[in-house]
């Protein structure tokens, strides 16, 4: 499981000059109000050429942390299954990404029937926005196959996710909208078990990660504003932003270049965060 932890800090977009061909546009569109394609590149203000890279969360890193951390399973947390919230393409896009992080928390903590649940889930949500073509072979049938070798299925579920990505080079919006489900999902499972006096260093690196993470949502998000609905996912997370005004981030040279905090967390910071984190997950995610 250590393996997986790791990888969970290198998946990284390379943001280049992007091009949209409306060819290979032929997903339907069922938001009233379609999603802008922007030059990512103009918006982000980048020279001709260059590349500028961002490290976005994977679908087990919460849940391998949690572990590690010797935290309780907690199933009621999840997401419920087939979803009746999820009726336009960004409410589908968010609830994907969430339920790959809901996969592979239930297959971290061996709950492997609730996984192909949500494999399910997921598979039948990639049918509905047409990109269920980016994976070769039904990864449910693959995590059936493998469902005695846990590390199997965590390459399954990394894999599945990184094909899915290709989704962003075809339609950036909506394949952001995926990484910010996940987010947000993963954002939530953390916030609900780091309550424990234990693990103090552990717990703060994943509130470092996760405010770093937020920041890069936020300003790849905020250049498809065009869409209203886009926009109220970025007014979403500028209220989780707003919750961690306290948690302050550094680069520290002592420590080669590790982002840490200018001063520990208090108790009433975390309670905040847990409960903003909260009404956000389930107004983005359940309809709520």
């Amino acid at each position: 499981m250590k393996n997986y932890l790791s990888l969970s800090l290198l998946i990284i977009l390379s943001i280049l000059f992007a091009c949209s061909d409306d060819e290979n546009q032929e997903k339907n569109v069922t938001d009233i109000e379609a999603i802008p394609q922007i030059e990512l590149s103009e918006h982000l203000k980048m020279d001709s050429g260059a590349v500028r890279m961002f490290t976005m969360p994977t679908p087990l890193q919460v849940a391998t942390s949690l572990k590690l951390m010797n935290s309780e399973y907690h199933i009621e947390l999840l997401l419920p299954h087939n979803n009746n919230s999820f009726k336009s393409d960004i409410d589908m896009a968010l609830g994907l990404g969430a339920y790959v992080v809901d996969m592979g928390y239930t297959t971290v903590y061996n709950n492997y029937q609730e996984s192909i649940n949500y494999g399910q889930d997921i598979q039948a949500l990639m049918e509905k926005l047409n990109i269920s073509h980016y994976v070769n072979q039904s990864f449910v049938d693959r995590f059936k196959n493998n469902v005695d070798h846990q590390d199997s299925l965590c390459h399954i579920i990394l894999s599945t996710y990184h094909q899915a990505h290709s989704y962003f080079n075809d339609d950036e919006g909506l394949g952001l909208l995926i990484l910010t489900g996940a987010y947000v999902e993963g954002l939530y499972l953390a916030t609900q078990n780091l309550s424990s006096s234990k693990w103090q260093q552990e717990q703060e690196t994943i509130y470092i990660q996760q405010k770093l993470f937020l920041d890069n949502f936020i300003l790849l998000l905020s250049g498809y504003q065009q869409n209203s609905n886009v926009k109220a996912v970025v007014n979403q997370l500028k209220a989780i932003e707003k919750a961690f005004l306290q948690v302050v981030v550094f680069s520290d040279p002592d420590k080669d270049g590790d982002y840490v905090l200018e001063k520990p967390m208090t108790k009433e910071s975390k309670n905040n965060i847990k409960k903003v984190v909260s009404k956000v997950r389930n107004q983005l995610l359940k309809g709520q």
